[in-house]
């Protein structure tokens, strides 16, 4: 049985969160993606969750990229980008389209109010 994978959009506190539970319940290999200018954070961070696998008992793929390639074929996407950041998203959701790949749910984290929310609901 294929593996779900999870694109996590931003990498930081509540992103590396994200991806640090959906590894430990092994919902699906992760993606951890951020903007070139912090793909450091993004790795690092998968690099802690990949240290810790063995110690917690799971074996999830996590890696850190700063590539919206690397969120092809994704079975779900979840945003937890600030405002700023949401061309990122936008960037990813046109690779999927460009590739006639289909991507799963997108799953905005943020106050319900906020804006990253409506512009994630726009997405066919």
């Amino acid at each position: 049985m294929r593996r779900a994978k999870i694109s996590i959009i931003g990498a930081g506190n509540v992103g590396a969160t994200c991806a640090h539970w959906a590894a430990a319940k092994e919902l699906g290999d992760i993606v951890l993606l951020d903007v070139p200018d912090r793909v450091g954070v993004a790795k690092a961070k998968a690099l802690d969750l990949f240290c810790c696998a063995p110690i917690e008992e799971f074996d999830s793929r996590v890696i850190g990229t700063a590539d919206y390639a690397d969120t092809a074929n994704s079975d779900v996407v979840v945003v937890t980008a600030e405002q700023q950041r949401l061309n990122v998203l936008d960037r990813a959701a046109q690779l999927h389209r460009k590739k006639g790949t289909k991507t799963g749910d997108i799953e905005a984290a943020r106050l319900p109010e906020d804006s990253i929310r409506r512009e994630a609901r726009r997405l066919p």
